[in-house]
């Protein structure tokens, strides 16, 4: 799973409300 996480830091959305704190 690190692909995802990678992909979640390479790819910085403008939606932070899935669970996630900014």
């Amino acid at each position: 799973m690190r692909s995802l996480q990678m992909r979640r830091l390479r790819l910085p959305k403008p939606q932070v409300k899935r669970g996630e704190r900014p």
